[in-house]
């Protein structure tokens, strides 16, 4: 049991250091709901598939994949859930 409380204060500290991002999405009654979503970079998304960070970054420039740019950063996000349902809508040939 030596070390769990450093492990867990590890693992407290880095999910800490890593943003929240909520989504407002209006309902199909009109009324309105709060989501927190997932984003992941370039490094991440590759880590994730196994497609390459060049790859992943010809997508974005040919409009290909939806991607995030916050305010005054150079970062380029992906939000896990709409790359999920992109990768299953395509078909094995990439098309």
């Amino acid at each position: 049991m030596e070390g769990l409380e450093e492990n867990i204060k590890k693992l407290i500290k880095s999910k800490l250091a890593q943003p929240v991002y909520f989504k407002v999405v209006q309902n199909m009654d009109g009324g309105l709901s709060i989501e927190q979503v997932q984003f992941v970079d370039t490094k991440g998304l590759a880590a994730l598939t196994t497609l390459g960070p060049r790859t992943i970054r010809d997508w974005v420039a040919k409009g290909i994949i939806k991607f995030y740019k916050p305010p005054g950063s150079s970062r380029i996000l992906f939000e896990i859930n709409e790359v999920l349902n992109f990768l299953m809508g395509r078909d094995r040939s990439g098309q």
